[in-house]
């Protein structure tokens, strides 16, 4: 009887630990396909942000060229520009430009552009606002444009626009509405630091023509 209850434990132990490696492999297992889903997750989940990026990255791509190509092509039929110099250089002489029948307050917005050399460019108001020269310096001349009577209009900084790549135009604006019914003979330019222009251009549009 001892003998018989012996093996009948035996048997038993032996079942049990038959069960505890069943368990253990299937645990394992089971372990193993969790991993392989994880990865298989991780992978869909990686695709699928690489291709929210890509979706992202064309559609900003998309916004710059539809952005140029209004500022080329439809704003830029509505903007009235008068070259008054081409290479120029502002430096710390005052210059005086003639400008003799060739500035008149046509349209509701008026403003002197510098058309900027390549290695210059303009920052945000947010960065001070103006113009970044190679040396990593940011200035603004000081531009005056002068009336008939010898009145002096002081223009600041009024932002940029670009008209294709490396083509920055920095516009500087009369505080308020310059008055209509003056004639304007000379603009008179300078700054600290020494600035190379492409052109000068007295610029002017119309608010509504933008709606």
């Amino acid at each position: 009887m001892d003998n018989f209850k012996i093996g009948r434990r035996a048997n038993f132990l032996r079942s049990l630990r038959r069960m505890v490696r069943v368990a253990l492999f299937a645990g394992e297992f089971g372990f193993v396909i969790f991993q392989f889903q994880e990865k298989e997750r991780l992978k869909h989940f990686v695709k699928n942000k690489r291709t929210i990026l890509i979706i992202g990255l064309a559609g900003f791509l998309l916004v710059l060229a539809g952005l140029f190509v209004y500022v080329n092509f439809f704003f830029g039929k509505y903007i009235k520009e008068t070259v008054l110099e081409s290479n120029f250089l502002i430096t710390s002489d005052e210059k005086e430009i003639d400008i003799k029948n060739l500035v008149k307050i046509e349209k509701d917005i008026n403003y002197i552009s510098i058309l900027l050399e390549p290695s210059y460019e303009t920052i945000t108001f947010s960065d001070g606002g103006g113009i970044r020269i190679p040396t990593g310096e940011v200035v603004n001349p000081e531009i005056k444009l002068v009336d008939e009577d010898g009145k002096e209009y002081l223009l600041a900084y009024g932002g940029s626009r670009s008209s294709a790549p490396r083509n920055e135009y920095a516009n500087y604006r009369y505080e308020v509405d310059l008055p209509v019914d003056k004639k304007y003979e000379k603009v008179l330019i300078r700054s600290d630091i020494p600035i190379k222009t492409q052109k000068i251009i007295w610029t002017g549009y119309n608010a509504r023509d933008l709606k």
